[in-house]
């Protein structure tokens, strides 16, 4: 992993456009979780790298544009966005024409943001989070509890590469994950309470949290008939 972190951040240096699609390379999630930031994790104009930032920077640009060239991930980020909010000018700016090129390409991609997955970078990220601001024991709780299912996973799938779960399964060290999920939320509710620039910040984890639960619920159950669940 640091190998690849290692060349991750050289290429930081570099790119013009910090898209992962440019990357000669694919890094772990767990390393990618590091450098990157998703949309519920963005604090937008507080955030200190705002400046910085490549998503700004794209926006920024695309807003004179008459004709914008971009990738799917983006693209499929805008949708998700404007269907989510009602607003088609957040990510990308309003268009009228779209043409897809290299569309076979479109479908899995779609599938991973019209989706959802959880990963144990998603748990890290979590935990970072509880410790930097002063949650330790159960930041350190929660690593420990997503390295130790995502583990038993990777056992259950008896080398396959994924599997496909049909009813309410009884995942590996699921009960454990839950339990340290739940006292993460506490612990961003409780910093949330005692205000200051650490709530701010705790109050951006908080949702992700919930959203957490509810997700690894919602697998374990199998409990959606109009999706299709695969770990």
């Amino acid at each position: 992993q640091e190998a690849d972190l290692d060349k991750v951040l050289a290429w930081a240096d570099s790119t013009l456009t910090g898209d992962i699609s440019d990357l000669d390379f694919v890094p772990s999630s767990s390393v990618w979780g590091l450098v990157s930031c998703g949309a519920e994790e963005c604090q937008g104009s507080r955030c200190p790298s705002k400046d910085n930032c490549f998503s700004n920077k794209a926006r920024a640009k695309a807003n004179t544009a008459n004709i914008i060239v971009t990738n799917y991930h983006l693209l499929f980020s805008h949708c998700v966005v404007a269907d989510s909010t009602g607003r088609n000018d957040i990510v990308l700016p309003a268009f009228d024409y779209l043409i897809m090129d290299e569309a076979h390409e479109a479908a899995s991609i779609a599938r991973d943001f019209f989706g959802f997955s959880l990963s144990e970078a998603t748990f890290v990220r979590l935990a970072s989070a509880l410790e930097k601001l002063g949650a330790v024991n159960e930041g350190h709780q929660l690593r420990n509890a997503a390295r130790h299912f995502f583990g038993g996973m990777a056992g259950a799938r008896s080398g396959k590469a994924v599997l496909r779960l049909r009813q309410p399964e009884s995942l590996p060290s699921i009960a454990l994950l839950e339990a340290t999920l739940d006292a993460a939320f506490k612990a961003f509710e409780q910093i949330i309470k005692e205000g200051g620039r650490d709530g701010e910040k705790a109050s951006v984890y908080l949702p992700q949290t919930a959203n957490c639960s509810m997700r690894l619920a919602e697998i374990q159950g199998v409990s959606d008939p109009a999706k299709v669940y695969w770990a």
